[in-house]
């Protein structure tokens, strides 16, 4: 028991040895991948601007990056834009693309996503721009 709460202290976790008997890496408690030595993901503002991304994406993240004053005037004006997009699930071994719905552009740099087609809101899953190809604007 806490002295200062009566709910009971937390035991410290021990490291765990991951499959091949090792340790894992210093202060970890679980089994991670090996993370793979590569470039930060791109933040979705930087494909407004670039000539060569595709122009439904960019229309997309135009409106939904601008400021919220900005992005209601538009709403109000009946400038919607969708974004539909393949998507490559990496928990899947022969991975087959599904087509999803890009429906939020954050300010992280990610995009949310959802399967379900005729979503306005609500992603199921955030993921970076790169993760996505094949962008239009009908399913």
């Amino acid at each position: 028991m806490s002295k200062y709460t009566k709910r009971p202290v937390r035991p410290k976790l021990k490291p765990v040895k991951d499959l091949q008997g090792k340790p894992p890496y210093e202060g970890c408690t679980g089994n991670l991948p090996k993370m793979a030595t590569h470039e930060e993901p791109k933040h979705c503002d930087d494909y407004i601007s670039d000539p060569a991304s595709n122009k439904h994406l960019r229309f997309f993240l135009l409106i939904n990056r601008m400021p919220a004053v900005d992005g209601l005037l538009c709403y109000e004006m009946g400038v919607r834009p969708k974004l539909f997009a393949d998507w490559v699930d990496p928990r899947f071994t022969p991975k087959p693309s599904r087509r999803v719905r890009v429906v939020m552009a954050s300010r992280l740099g990610d995009v949310g996503i959802t399967e379900n087609l005729k979503a306005e809101q609500g992603y199921q899953l955030r993921v970076p721009v790169e993760a996505l190809a094949n962008f239009s604007d009908r399913p």
